[in-house]
């Protein structure tokens, strides 16, 4: 979705989620202290996910949740993803590796073929921006300017089209 809307917890108590939430990353936090000694690179694409995250919510935005800002972070975690899954493919036979990967491309391709259709025209995505967020401003009045623009120009190409025979 290109407009969030997401409710911030006002306390650590206030919903399941948010304790949820806390408890992952100290659990993340200990593991990667944990590993610092035996996978070092896994307990630094943690720690580099924190870190980076930090570094990106420093400045204030009007916005509660930015998906650009995690676009550096996310290293560290592809960083101890790949190095997990490596670790873990080494017993594995070629063939069922082989499978693996492309059951896993073909699950992206078909995830990305179909949300392809929200964005192939501006009325979808404008749309699917709306059922996504309901409850926010903007979505809807982007929708809500886009429908009276088209409807001025579709009304403007009529009267165009009326008013021809008279040009004669």
């Amino acid at each position: 979705n290109l407009d969030h809307d997401v409710d911030p917890s006002r306390s650590p108590v206030e919903t399941l989620s948010t304790l949820i939430g806390m408890f992952c990353v100290i659990a993340d936090f200990a593991g990667a202290w944990l590993a610092r000694t035996r996978h070092p690179l896994i307990a630094y694409g943690v720690l580099f996910f924190f870190l980076h995250h930090s570094i990106e919510s420093l400045y204030p935005n009007i916005e509660l949740m930015f998906e650009h800002r995690n676009y550096l972070p996310i290293l560290g975690l592809v960083m101890v993803l790949v190095i997990s899954a490596c670790a873990l493919t080494r017993r594995l036979p070629r063939m069922v590796l082989t499978m693996i990967v492309i059951l896993l491309c073909c699950t992206l391709a078909g995830l990305t073929f179909a949300r392809n259709f929200a964005w192939e025209t501006r009325i979808g995505l404008l749309e699917d921006r709306v059922r996504k967020s309901p409850h926010k401003f903007r979505p809807n009045a982007n929708l809500s300017t886009f429908l009276y623009d088209d409807y001025r120009k579709r009304r403007e190409a009529e009267a165009l089209h009326e008013g021809m025979p008279l040009v004669k």
